[in-house]
């Protein structure tokens, strides 16, 4: 038997609302992150060194080595945001 359009309809509006406060926590997670990079990245290279994160972002320095894995001695911000969902997911 099928469920009713009515009753497929209810599941997936109380679907989207619960999981709407995850998504928009998560975004905002980014952007915060995306505003804090901004302001480290002192030359606007789009990279942060140790040195920059350890002026301006202290969790990136801790985690500075796990995050520069292939060892080029910056870190992007793709790079930090995939760190961050990697430690959420843990």
């Amino acid at each position: 038997m099928l469920p009713k359009p009515q009753s497929v309809l209810v599941l997936a509006t109380l679907s989207m609302l619960l999981l709407a406060p995850l998504a928009s926590a998560e975004s905002l997670m980014e952007q915060f992150i995306t505003q804090r990079f901004a302001k480290a990245d002192s030359n606007n290279d789009q990279r942060l060194t140790r040195v920059e994160a350890e002026a301006n972002m202290p969790k990136v320095a801790k985690h500075y080595d796990k995050i520069d894995l292939e060892q080029k001695g910056y870190v992007t911000l793709e790079q930090i945001l995939n760190a961050v969902k990697l430690l959420k997911n843990q």
